[in-house]
């Protein structure tokens, strides 16, 4: 598997970063946290680095596999 990396940039209200993902063979999970339902965030963010997509509320992983987790839990 081809993982791309992606950079990620502060929206007009936002603060920080940018954030560099930078998947590889062994950190290759975006971990979603946010409840009821798969943030639309996370699972673009799986679709352009090429990861695999994980619901943190069903499934566990280990931490050092996670390349990015996306957390709401508000």
């Amino acid at each position: 598997m081809a993982y791309k990396n992606i950079k990620i940039t502060k929206g007009s209200a936002g603060f920080g970063g940018p954030l560099i993902i930078e998947p590889n063979k062994h950190k290759n999970k975006v971990l979603c946290v946010t409840g009821q339902q798969i943030s639309p965030v996370a699972q673009k963010i799986a679709e352009m680095t090429g990861c695999e997509l994980v619901d943190g509320f069903k499934t566990t992983v280990p931490d050092d596999e996670v390349a990015v987790a996306v957390v709401n839990c508000g």
